[in-house]
């Protein structure tokens, strides 16, 4: 064994010297410093989570485990945001002593990343430090926010669903792509497009890229017509849903929306002022302005029952009919379980068409509510001559009127507006 030289003897006995000239604390301190840190790459995807997760979205809060020997100060931990955002990408909390654990002592650092607005890489780092012998100790690990998992292309699909009744019918639904980088063209966001099920046919394209708009027909149900059944069309990657059946039931009343139920001049759209009020009405004056209300309870909004239609009909010219249009789009509102429709009355009492009209009292306008084609609700619209208001003079006599027509005008030609 080879003797100590005399020099160095003396270095050993002047740090053992040294050693014991600190103390209690400063002589712990000696060995403190990082023990380990638990990760130092981890990589998440664009949307911020974790690549050995199959969703952190909605819980994207990650833990890194740091240690330190035991009786040193607790470790330190700062971020250092990813270059060219606006916006911190990635928060920490902690370091935090995890109870219960031995030598060493254990610290966790709760790690949260956002969603990563680029469409770039974008890295960050986390410097952990922990003061040892020497001062400042840094031991950084690098924590990676980028493309992992990022598809090309984002796709949505208008409308998402549609209904039909068992007689059939045909739609289209849109596709519409967006790139997730600026180098990815618009073309190379490909997609296809089937069905589901048997009785739903794709007639466009199987195959299709960027933005587009398929057709499709879905078979009439003869064999068992008041059978309800669903399926879909998968585009995309997205789930368009179609359902066939009997259509749900509902009625029709009017109603005089004046007072009750007007928004300042006009009628209100609002369900929730539309669900009650008003006064129940037969008909209306042809004086081209006056408004009905048609309330539309539904029995079963779930039953094939989406947005619904209304039309009249009466003689061939449209004219006649006054007009009719939905309020809301026809949707059926769910909390009322109805909707709603306006009618206008026509212009003229004589029709266009009819001329016989001219010497009735009054006529009639059918309303149908439609629902996927098929009539789910009716009422008939009486439609009476406008109220004329004729006063005579204090000298006059009323009898004088019968002069502004010739004959007289015949009994047919009144209305008792009380009980319309």
């Amino acid at each position: 064994m080879k003797r100590l030289s005399a020099l160095n003897a003396v270095y050993v006995i002047a740090f053992i010297t040294f050693l014991f000239a600190l103390s209690p604390r400063a002589r712990a301190q000696a060995y403190c410093g990082l023990y380990e840190v638990g990760e130092y790459n981890i990589v998440f995807s664009w949307e911020g989570s974790a690549e050995w997760s199959a969703n952190q979205a909605s819980d994207p809060t990650y833990e890194i485990y740091v240690s330190v020997p035991t009786n040193c100060p607790p470790p330190t931990a700062v971020v250092n945001q990813p270059s060219g955002l606006t916006t911190p990408l990635i928060s920490i909390s902690g370091p935090t002593r995890i109870a219960g654990t031995s030598e060493p002592d254990g610290y966790a650092i709760a790690l949260n990343v956002g969603v990563n607005p680029s469409t770039n890489e974008a890295i960050g780092t986390i410097v952990v430090s922990a003061p040892g012998t020497l001062g400042i100790i840094a031991d950084p690990f690098t924590i990676t926010v980028g493309d992992f998992g990022r598809p090309p292309c984002t796709y949505a699909i208008t409308p998402a669903t549609s209904s039909y009744g068992a007689q059939g019918g045909s739609g289209h639904v849109t596709v519409t792509a967006t790139p997730n980088s600026v180098s990815t063209p618009l073309s190379s966001c490909t997609w296809t497009a089937y069905s589901s099920v048997p009785w739903v046919t794709v007639t466009s394209a199987a195959s299709e890229a960027g933005t587009q708009t398929i057709a499709y027909t879905v078979a009439a149900e003869t064999a068992n017509p008041a059978t309800y059944q669903t399926g879909s069309i998968v585009l995309a990657g997205q789930t368009f849903g179609i359902s066939q059946g009997p259509p749900c039931t509902a009625t029709a009343a009017l109603y005089d929306p004046v007072p009750a139920l007007l928004n300042g001049a006009s009628v209100s759209t609002s369900p929730a002022v539309l669900f009650s009020g008003g006064t129940p009405v037969q008909g209306v004056a042809a004086d081209g302005a006056a408004e009905l209300l048609v309330r539309i309870p539904v029995t079963d909004p779930n039953i094939n029952c989406p947005t619904l239609t209304a039309t009249l009909s009466e003689g061939t010219d449209s004219t006649d009919e006054g007009s009719v249009r939905m309020l809301n789009g026809g949707a059926v509102d769910p909390s009322t379980k109805m909707a709603f429709a306006l009618y206008t009355a026509p212009l003229d009492y004589v029709t266009l068409n009819n001329t016989g009209d001219a010497s009735t009292a009054h006529r009639t306008v059918r309303l149908a509510i439609n629902a996927n084609g098929q009539q789910i609700a009716s009422e008939t619209i009486t439609v009476i001559r406008p109220l004329v208001v004729m006063i005579h003079g204090l000298w006059d006599d009323p009898s004088s009127w019968f002069t502004l027509d010739s004959p007289p005008v015949p009994p047919a030609t009144t209305e008792r507006f009380s009980q319309v």
